[in-house]
């Protein structure tokens, strides 16, 4: 039996959340959302992944990085980008 936990995190406060005007499709995380992905480390989540899967969107890639959670493996994979709606 494979015994394994999933942790679903979103990526921290971008510019589009503050200002919906701005590019939704790849703007950068604000100075609040590279906060909340230090804090990320700093909470009661594991600091080592067996593997991390993330949109290739900026904001993504940045909670990442700001984190400093570490993984055995990292993917960036289009799946998990969200749908676009037609709204900018």
């Amino acid at each position: 039996q494979l015994n394994m936990d999933i942790y679903i995190v979103r990526h921290g406060e971008s510019r589009y959340n503050v200002n919906p005007l701005d590019d939704i499709i790849n703007c950068p995380l604000t100075s609040y959302g590279i906060e909340q992905s230090i804090d990320l480390n700093k909470s009661s989540y594991p600091k080592h992944y067996s593997l991390i899967i993330s949109s290739p969107l900026r904001r993504c890639l940045d909670t990442i990085k700001s984190s400093k959670i570490i993984s055995d493996l990292f993917e960036i994979n289009d799946l998990f980008r969200e749908i676009y709606t037609g709204r900018k």
